[in-house]
């Protein structure tokens, strides 16, 4: 949990300043506006005198899920090089097996439903039939890469849980706690730190036409004289939220990578036991790692100017 929420805050601030900022200032642009959520995702808004071309603004947007395979390279070199089977290799491990498959997975979910860094791809691959035959092997790389990552992660943890009967059973449910304590902790920071504009990046192609055609029929409803129809409006927007909404890429390739975590699991590589076992004082070291990257989010969450 503690290493899940250390990861994900750092990725965040990297993701969106490094990222995304990066790209928008070295091209002459300044950072108009940003938001980041405590613990969830986050927002960033650039402009420059000149407009930004087609290719400038693909390169900004698709910057921070090219920094997070960066970052996950590097995570796994320095992996290579830390002491076999310690907290620092471990967390390494996890921290490039979290980006990459975080990185690949928001670039296909982007491009399937055109929302956030993938919305611009979406437009660039024009047909259903372009957008699928990339979506497809994406969802295949970020299985394979958490297959990798879980395999790499867990042959380092099973020797710090010898002594339980059921280690298997330890493992999972220490997965489980971490994502699940993540995602609740997520949820709770989007509705309590409501934001619109962050929520108008991420809503789909669907939503967005669903809530064009509900406020076109409440304009015509105005320009007549009439009494909002709210009922009939629901109507209009569910109808064309149906007939508009794609295949259900996400649940399909959460499921991917969740059984491609099971079977790493399952088939992680034999390892010799680390030296010592983990401490509580590594531990704290790591709780109080995890509190500052929470901390650094909390001061950076909106521009003060």
């Amino acid at each position: 949990t503690l290493l899940a929420l250390t990861f994900s805050r750092v990725s965040l601030v990297a993701h969106e300043f490094v990222g995304h900022g990066g790209p928008a200032v070295l091209l002459g642009g300044t950072i108009s506006d940003y938001r980041l959520y405590l613990f969830a995702g986050g927002r960033i808004h650039y402009h420059r005198a000149e407009a930004y071309s087609f290719a400038e603004r693909l390169v900004i947007s698709t910057g921070g899920i090219t920094l997070e395979l960066i970052l996950a390279g590097i995570a796994v070199w320095l992996a290579r090089r830390a002491r076999k089977g310690s907290l620092l290799e471990v967390g390494l491990l996890a921290y490039a097996t979290g980006n990459a498959v975080h990185a690949v997975y928001y670039l296909a979910v982007g491009i399937h439903y055109q929302i956030a860094d993938g919305a611009m791809l979406h437009r660039l691959l024009g047909s259903d039939g372009a957008r699928l035959a990339v979506v497809v092997p994406l969802v295949a790389l970020s299985s394979y890469l958490a297959f990798l990552g879980a395999k790499a992660v867990l042959s380092r943890l099973g020797p710090q849980l010898v002594g339980f009967r059921r280690r298997g059973l330890m493992l999972l449910v220490a997965v489980v706690l971490a994502l699940g304590t993540h995602a609740a902790l997520t949820v709770a920071s989007l509705r309590i730190e409501d934001d619109r504009t962050y929520a108008q990046l991420m809503r789909s192609k669907a939503e967005r036409k669903a809530a064009l055609e509900a406020a076109r029929l409440r304009a015509e409803m105005i320009r007549r004289g009439q009494a909002i129809d709210r009922v009939r409006i629901d109507q209009v927007r569910t109808r064309t939220l149906e007939r508009e909404r794609p295949w259900p890429l996400r649940p399909v390739l959460l499921l991917c990578i969740a059984v491609a975590c099971i079977v790493g699991g399952v088939r992680r590589a034999e390892l010799s036991p680390s030296p010592e076992p983990w401490s509580w004082g590594a531990v704290a070291i790591l709780a109080g790692i995890t509190a500052i990257s929470v901390a650094l989010v909390w001061m950076l969450r909106a521009p003060s100017w």
